[in-house]
């Protein structure tokens, strides 16, 4: 999907009193690329897509000389799934640009806010040239470092002739949106050229020129797994099964089912106490994007690993637990081959290793286990 680049304006307020020029310092041009499904997204994981931002190289411009600046926010519209087999009860939809640590570019994911009120971000320098290059401790790439990004159409121009066409400058902005709960989550993104002379904690950026928008982008987050607990057991009765299934001395089994349309690759599985006061609702699954306070828990029996689209495992809780303690089964994983599903690196590019380093953060879910 492809911006269009920014067109001369008349003057308009801007954020902070400033007034926004009449003309255009250097036009932008964005695009969006995706190289992973939209309509796969997995509820709480880190979905990267990339946005593509574009310049012409210019003649040394003196309001560029001074500094400036591109910069990024992003609104996110989150529709319920009413066709959602899990009942969610997660974070909203959030979108982050990806930060690098203390030690080093790359080195792990930082997530940086992107959407929601004042969380815009600086995302790219601009030279005097107009040459785009990485700000901060915010992650870009080499437009030509990711596989399958089509080629730039170039910038619309009044002159016709081919050979006055300068080089253009192009980089890629890694954009993680996170949900907890299954919905369709609409972006828009907005860049802005901002001068970054004279500003300041109390002064804000003067913007140059007219905001451009990306065109929307929607995703479809759902729940990967589903738990079913398995109230059959040994005996005469099924009420005295039930009885028996559910004894701390016993394990008690129960199902995961993949539900996702993709494979996922379990980290960890494991039964936790719920705090006191939690615990009370309906059960049901629960899917939080962030990690949680430690609770008491121990690993569930059963071998974790690999699992494959509409597969089914099963595990059993461990025996000894008290029957009267509110507990959940919480799973953490990870997309299978989450980073070069993300970042698909160009034949050559980083002599075949990973753009990033690192793994995203594990995405979570988890369930109430019946009494």
């Amino acid at each position: 999907s492809l911006g269009a680049g920014a067109a001369p304006a008349a003057a308009v307020p801007a954020p902070g009193g400033v007034d926004r020029p009449r003309k255009v310092v250097l036009p932008l041009r964005v695009e969006t690329f995706l190289p992973v499904d939209p309509s796969s997204a997995v509820v709480s994981e880190a979905f990267v897509l990339h946005v593509l931002i574009s310049t012409d190289r210019v003649a040394e411009n003196p309001v560029l000389k001074e500094g400036c600046q591109v910069w990024m926010s992003c609104s996110i519209q989150a529709h319920e799934d009413t066709e959602a087999r899990a009942l969610p009860c997660g974070d909203d939809a959030a979108a982050f640009v990806l930060g690098t640590g203390d030690r080093g570019p790359m080195e792990s994911w930082v997530l940086k806010p992107l959407s929601g009120k004042e969380h815009d971000q600086a995302v790219a320098d601009v030279a005097a040239d107009g040459e785009l290059r990485p700000a901060g401790r915010v992650v870009t790439l080499p437009v030509e470092s990711l596989a399958g990004v089509p080629s730039a159409a170039p910038m619309p121009r009044k002159s016709a002739s081919a050979d006055a066409q300068p080089p253009s400058s192009r980089l890629s902005v890694p954009v993680v949106v996170r949900c907890g709960r299954d919905c369709r989550a609409v972006l828009s993104i907005r860049l802005e050229l901002r001068s970054t002379a004279g500003a300041s904690a109390a002064v804000p950026s003067a913007i140059l020129g007219p905001a451009i928008t990306a065109p929307k982008v929607s995703l479809h987050f759902r729940s990967a797994l589903q738990v079913s607990f398995d109230e059959s057991g040994i005996g005469s009765s099924s009420a005295a099964a039930a009885a028996i299934g559910r004894s701390s001395s016993m394990p008690r089994r129960f199902t995961l089912k993949a539900l996702g349309l993709v494979a996922v690759d379990l980290q960890s599985l494991e039964v936790a106490e719920v705090p006191r006061g939690a615990g009370d609702g309906t059960p049901g699954a629960t899917a939080t994007a962030a990690e949680e306070s430690p609770r008491p828990s121990c690993p569930v029996l059963g071998q974790i690993g690999r699992v494959a689209p509409g597969s089914l495992h099963v595990f059993a809780l461990p025996p000894g637990r008290s029957l009267e303690t509110a507990s959940v089964v919480r799973v953490r994983f990870l997309r299978d081959r989450a980073v070069s599903a993300f970042f698909p690196p160009a034949a050559g590019s980083r002599e075949g290793g990973p753009l990033v380093s690192g793994e995203p953060p594990r995405a979570s879910q988890e369930w109430l286990v019946p009494k």
